[in-house]
């Protein structure tokens, strides 16, 4: 029987990031016969690889969760990628949004995952071709990770349905999380 699985893929950019600076990132899958392993290792693989987003990050984690399970359940599979979490990094707000969408772009129908922070040299005014080039290789390897029977679907959080992905789209525009801000570490007032 086909099963459900939510995987988070947690990043920690350096090392001395609190728990609270973790970037997190939900992506859904069915699968008839592909194990939770394959799935993970190859989400693992397509954030991580040397022309992928993550590469530079120092902590890349891919936890796989059964949605059948109860709530709170541990993972089914877990898997860490190691980086160097040296390259320094532009505004960790500052994200690429990677959108996907069921039939019709329509709210309902819709999700998206935020990309980011990008190594400060490659943080301009639009979103360089080269961002748009690793997003669109990225869209290719969430779409079937780990075999042809694993299709990634959308969530629908009120009534807990699924439906199944069919088109991936981005823009060279950046997109700002506030979730993501720093907290400030200086304040200056006037009297």
């Amino acid at each position: 029987m086909p099963t459900d699985y939510r995987c988070q893929i947690v990043t920690q950019w350096f090392a001395s990031d609190a728990a609270r600076d973790y970037i997190t990132n939900v992506l859904w899958y069915n699968a008839a016969t592909t194990a939770p392993s394959a799935i993970g290792d190859a989400l693992k693989t397509a954030f991580t690889k040397s022309t992928a987003p993550y590469y530079y990050a120092k902590n890349v984690w891919v936890k796989v969760y059964d949605h059948a399970a109860p709530l709170h359940s541990p993972p089914v599979y877990t898997t860490l990628y190691t980086g160097a979490g040296t390259t320094p990094v532009g505004p960790r707000q500052v994200a690429v949004c990677l959108s996907f969408f069921s039939g019709l772009n329509i709210r309902g129908q819709r999700g998206r995952i935020y990309i980011g922070p990008w190594p400060e040299g490659l943080v301009h005014e639009y979103v360089g071709s080269g961002q748009l080039s690793q997003l669109l290789a990225l869209a290719g390897d969430i779409k079937n990770p780990g075999g042809a029977d694993v299709i990634h679907r959308i969530h629908h959080v009120k009534t807990d349905s699924f439906s199944n992905v069919s088109n991936y789209f981005i823009n060279n525009r950046w997109d700002t999380m506030r979730s993501r801000l720093p907290k400030e570490t200086t304040r200056v007032t006037l009297p």
